[in-house]
């Protein structure tokens, strides 16, 4: 784990927000 000075809850948003578009990313391949 890298330490960090941002708060856990920043940290958590930026992991599901980049999920997402990942998501997003894969769905586009199969329009």
């Amino acid at each position: 784990m890298i330490k960090s000075v941002r708060p856990a809850e920043e940290i958590m948003a930026d992991l599901i927000e980049g999920m997402e578009r990942t998501l997003k990313d894969s769905a586009n391949m199969y329009d």
